[in-house]
């Protein structure tokens, strides 16, 4: 977070561009860091019983935060700049956003500073065993790695939980950045109609990963998991083919929203398959791929 704010205050303050890729850059390091240690800071800190719901809790209220700050955030910053008598369409607007973004990050900061030490080495077997911790797969010394601090004791283990989400990133890779041109240039939507059709797109998705711990309750969390990304794949289909819009928004909204679902079940149910230890390398190298 701090790492994130130091690059919020340098884009702030700056307006050469290579210096601006620089802090950008940084961003993007802080944020992606800080990504990386949400799963094995909700999992050390939950039990197994509620952890669906609180890994679909913690999924909905970013994604929602994420669509009250796109669609507030613009106006606000406009609004500000032409009290303070910016051009509301020049880069004054942007750098109000980003003093507001500033305020925001010190606030995140100062939180995050009153928690607790949660370093692995302190958390005991003891602990984890009054939790009701489930057992790991069982660490095979002989295949133990550690190389620059990331520990790796079962590589086959890594590679079972790792795969799947490699194998749908990379189709999702030739799909998702091209979207938004897609429906544009299909079907001539303005920029605000595009907006609103990705922010309904959302809406769903939220809706769908609050009704997700449900279904891993009666099914399991795997088997949750293949069901919704499974039945999401018609919808693409229809995404693809369909020349009548509404159609379209519906396929595209559904499809997402069965795809995201499962995303934070899968985390949950990652994280508890290694050690303590482990789990921030799990969590960056699926971030990774």
């Amino acid at each position: 977070i701090l790492v994130g704010l130091v690059a919020l205050i340098g884009l702030l303050l700056t307006d050469v561009p290579a210096l601006i890729a620089v802090f950008a850059a940084f961003w993007a390091m802080g944020w992606q860091a800080f990504q990386v240690v949400q799963s094995p800071y909700l999992t050390e800190h939950s039990e197994p019983d509620h952890r669906n719901e609180l890994f679909a809790i913690q999924f909905a209220i970013q994604s929602m935060t994420n669509i009250i700050a796109a669609v507030l955030g613009a106006v606000v910053a406009t609004v500000i700049a032409g009290i303070i008598g910016l051009d509301p369409n020049g880069p004054g607007t942007y750098r109000v956003i980003l003093a507001i973004m500033c305020l925001l990050m010190v606030a995140a900061l100062a939180t995050v500073a009153r928690l607790s030490d949660d370093h692995p080495r302190s958390v005991t077997g003891p602990r984890l065993r009054a939790l009701g911790e489930p057992a790991a797969f069982p660490p095979d010394p002989r295949r133990s790695r550690a190389r620059m601090g990331l520990v790796v004791r079962d590589r086959v283990v890594f590679a079972r939980l790792l795969i799947p989400g490699l194998l749908i990133s990379i189709g999702a890779g030739q799909v998702i950045p091209f979207l938004n041109l897609y429906v544009q240039r299909k079907f001539g939507l303005d920029l605000t109609a595009l907006n609103a059709v990705f922010a309904l797109t959302s809406l769903g998705t939220i809706l769908a990963v609050l009704a997700q711990p449900r279904l891993a309750r009666r099914f399991g969390q795997t088997t949750s998991v293949v069901i919704v990304q499974g039945a999401s794949i018609p919808f693409l289909l229809v995404l693809g083919f369909s020349p009548v819009l509404w159609t379209v928004i519906l396929a595209m909204a559904v499809r997402n929203s069965l795809m995201n679902a499962g995303n934070p079940i899968f985390s949950a149910f990652a994280m508890v398959q290694v050690s303590p230890g482990e789990r921030a390398t799990l969590s960056a190298a699926m971030s990774v791929l």
